[in-house]
């Protein structure tokens, strides 16, 4: 999306059917990473990103991400795993 691109929470909701909730989540997370910028007026706005900007945030989050795994895989149960490979299978079914 072009820099400047007003996003309408609802509008995304009912395109991807599903309720404004996991939408609200997502774009704070993208406003987190700096893709989005959240204010009262105009609302959710695609921020200024370069290709560049795009790669460095998920180059990091996947270290960060691997970190997570690697430390999850000391602490975890049996039960959680099989809650996790629900939740993958779920994913790939929504994928497709």
């Amino acid at each position: 999306m072009k820099p400047g691109t007003k996003l309408l929470e609802g509008k995304i909701a009912k395109q991807m059917k599903v309720s404004r909730t996991p939408i609200r989540e997502a774009l704070r997370e993208l406003a987190a990473e700096g893709f989005v910028k959240i204010s009262l007026n105009p609302g959710v706005v695609v921020s200024n990103s370069s290709v560049e900007d795009v790669q460095e945030v998920l180059q990091i989050r996947g270290v960060l991400e691997g970190l997570a795994a690697r430390l999850a895989t000391k602490i975890i149960s049996e039960e959680e795993i099989k809650e996790l490979e629900k939740y993958q299978k779920q994913m790939e079914y929504y994928t497709k």
